[in-house]
């Protein structure tokens, strides 16, 4: 039985438009690709980081966003997304 791992990180939006389809659907593909659960959360509303519908209702404008990961490879697939997310946004 594999070790379930819970891990997260608060990601800055700081262009002025914030979050668009194109960086949302970057990151939902990359997403699909990890075993864990992902979510992104924002002012209390949670999604599955797998489904860019679902990524889309977030509206994500400036400011932050959590990523949260459970499961066997969490901490991974939150370095990977929040590194992603950063050179997407202009911050890497």
């Amino acid at each position: 039985m594999r070790n379930t791992v819970r891990s997260s990180t608060e990601i800055p939006v700081d262009k002025d438009d914030g979050l668009h389809l194109r960086p949302m659907q970057v990151l939902v593909e990359k997403a699909a690709g990890f075993e864990s659960k992902l979510t992104l959360a924002r002012g209390g509303k949670l999604v599955d980081a797998k489904s860019i519908f679902e990524v889309m209702t977030l509206a994500a404008e400036k400011g932050p966003l959590v990523l949260q990961a459970d499961g066997s490879d969490a901490d991974e697939a939150v370095r990977a997304l929040s590194g992603l997310l950063d050179k997407e946004l202009g911050g890497g």
